[in-house]
């Protein structure tokens, strides 16, 4: 069976995130460190929480 285009995009999606996470991992441990992972989990709640409370 052939593969789809939402298929396709969504494998490109996987490979891309595998690419990019050591360099953003190793990113962000240049620039918090050493409370790289909490300081990223607190940015990314806090952009969650904005994206929430805006009018569609």
């Amino acid at each position: 069976m052939a593969i789809t285009n939402h298929e396709r995009v969504g494998k490109m999606l996987e490979l891309l995130a595998s690419g990019l996470k050591p360099l953003v991992e190793r990113e962000l441990k240049k620039t918090h460190p050493p409370n790289w992972f909490a300081e990223t989990k607190r940015s990314l709640a806090d952009a969650r929480q904005k994206t929430r409370n805006v009018d569609i």
